[in-house]
């Protein structure tokens, strides 16, 4: 047999489900039609004996014995047979009993009922058509009775006055549409029990861990991957998902701070500090909340997912101190090679002929990248693992700057690019930061503006007073600007807004991402502004000491 395709299989999957719950609800008719017929079949006996023969008890008895006959040997037809048969015994009925007796006749009720059957069975479209039919046949009746083409073969004046016909009819025509309405209610009842179904199979057998608390923060559903991750029991009742911890502490995760939690709020998050235990097991995860409004548009409940995420992060670990090791590795020799270059190119080892001193100063400057391109990667390693230390007290803000002007000059200068200090506050204005790590920052922001500055361009500081709470240093460069796609980018480590390998402009790509991450570990912010016309300002605010 051949292999279906995931989409097959779901068409397929759903055609059996609708096409059970159709023969279940077509045997239920057939069933039911067996027992109704077994009862109007002596009622119609008796008006018999009092009304008289008619032609139209003679198809009735035919109809009867066929649905005797199907009802019995229902189990062996499909949808494709016992669906017509039935619609054709309604309208059998109903054609019958408009001929004899008129559009006065219960015979309407079956066409309708027919109707309705083929709705229930196939889809809207179909029933509506049938229903167009029914009226269209009713509309030719009532032209040829009211223009004599057509009479009625019974005296409705016999049988409209005498007791057996009335039971007759309210009897049969009430036991049929109770009959009806009763199998259709079955059969959606079936199908939304068969939706629900599918449905909860399709999230317990999907790959992630999903989990929907109510609005008391109680797992009303955990499906089976949750179950397995959370160690949650597959026993109704009350559930809770249990402690989590900040990654690699004891520390409670903050309540709060959880995705599940804050979606019962309404808000969407995620997070990937976070860790389980589990059977005497860390389980490192990664949490995904989202709320589930009502109609009022406030969480009535939230969906939250789970990753085990342990894996990756323990390959993370082993990449971050991979690169650390060698990158500690590389360093040593490195700084030997850039010393023994310094001696060279010093003339503390002799004088150098132009072409060894133009080789060596290439050694020396390639030695120069090679260690700044290690010191970011240390640094961000530090930084990401969370051991890069601060010695946070009060800084004095403008004798750094100075003294970060004065040590860049040279370097501003290779670019043709010079600094100038345009606004200042008071020389006894102090923010709380690491002054080796605010250097740090702010020398990455001076050297940025240096590099993208053009030849002749100037690069500006200011120091101002935010909020009365904040000291803010801004450096504007007099560059091309940043691109408006890398904007959202700017600060991703290894990130650059020229990437071809013949960009102009040295560098690792990390120098703004460690800004970021040093400004605030000492509690600052970093923002930007980019103009193609006017160039770049970065500013890094920090808090006040008043």
């Amino acid at each position: 047999m051949a292999r279906r395709s995931g989409v097959d299989v779901d068409r397929w999957t759903n055609i059996h489900g609708l096409g059970r719950l159709r023969h279940e609800f077509l045997d239920q008719v057939w069933r039911n039609l067996a027992w109704l017929t077994l009862v109007l079949v002596p009622l119609s006996l008796f008006r018999i004996k009092f009304t008289g023969w008619l032609p139209l008890y003679g198809v009735h008895l035919v109809l009867a014995v066929a649905v005797l006959l199907i009802a019995l040997n229902r189990k062996r037809l499909s949808v494709r047979y016992k669906a017509p048969l039935l619609v054709a015994v309604f309208w059998g009925v109903g054609i019958s009993g408009v001929i004899n007796f008129g559009l006065a006749s219960a015979g309407l009720w079956w066409l309708l009922m027919g109707a309705v059957v083929t709705g229930a069975v196939y889809n809207l479209r179909h029933g509506v058509i049938m229903g167009i039919a029914v009226l269209v046949v009713l509309l030719l009746f009532m032209l040829a009775f009211s223009s004599g083409q057509l009479s009625t073969r019974a005296d409705l004046n016999v049988y409209n006055t005498h007791p057996a016909s009335w039971v007759n009819m309210v009897i049969g025509t009430a036991l049929c549409i109770a009959v009806i309405v009763r199998s259709i209610i079955l059969y959606h009842q079936s199908l939304v029990r068969e939706t629900e179904h599918r449905f909860q199979q399709w999230v317990e057998d999907m790959p992630a861990a999903m989990v929907v608390l109510d609005s008391d923060a109680r797992v009303s559903f955990a499906n089976a991957p949750a179950r397995e991750l959370l160690g949650l029991s597959d026993k109704p009742g009350v559930r809770y998902l249990g402690n989590f911890y900040r990654a690699g502490s004891d520390t409670l995760y903050p309540l709060e701070d959880l995705p599940m939690l804050r979606a019962l709020k309404g808000e969407q998050g995620k997070v990937d500090d976070v860790e389980v235990l589990v059977a005497g097991r860390r389980i490192a995860l990664q949490i995904w909340g989202k709320p589930c409004l009502d109609w009022r548009g406030k969480a009535s409940f939230a969906i939250a997912t789970f990753e085990d995420i342990t894996e990756r992060r323990r390959a993370e670990t082993m990449k971050s101190e991979f690169v650390a090791t060698v990158s500690h590795e590389l360093r040593t020799p490195l700084t030997s090679i850039h010393g023994s270059l310094g001696l060279l190119r010093s003339g503390a080892l002799g004088e150098l002929n132009d072409k060894m001193q133009s080789v060596v100063t290439i050694a020396g400057n390639n030695t120069d990248r090679l260690l700044l391109l290690i010191n970011d990667i240390l640094d961000i390693q530090k930084i990401t693992a969370g051991h890069m230390s601060f010695n946070i007290a009060p800084v004095a803000v403008m004798p750094l700057v100075r003294r970060q002007m004065d040590e860049l000059a040279t370097y501003a200068s290779q670019f043709g690019v010079s600094y100038r200090l345009s606004l200042a506050v008071a020389e006894t204005e102090k923010v709380m930061a690491d002054e080796h790590r605010l250097m740090q920052a702010l020398g990455n922001l001076m050297s940025n503006g240096a590099k993208f500055s053009p030849a002749g361009g100037l690069v500006t500081l200011e120091v101002s007073i935010l909020d009365e709470d904040k000291v803010c240093i801004t450096v504007s460069d007099t560059g091309t600007g940043i691109p408006e796609h890398f904007k959202p980018h700017i600060f991703e480590p290894f990130s650059q807004a020229d990437t071809s390998s013949k960009r102009g402009r040295g560098g690792t790509g990390l120098g703004l991402a460690i800004t970021k991450d040093l400004i605030e570990h000492q509690q600052g912010e970093i923002s930007f502004t980019s103009d193609p016309q006017l160039g770049t300002r970065f500013s890094i605010c920090l808090p006040r000491v008043r």
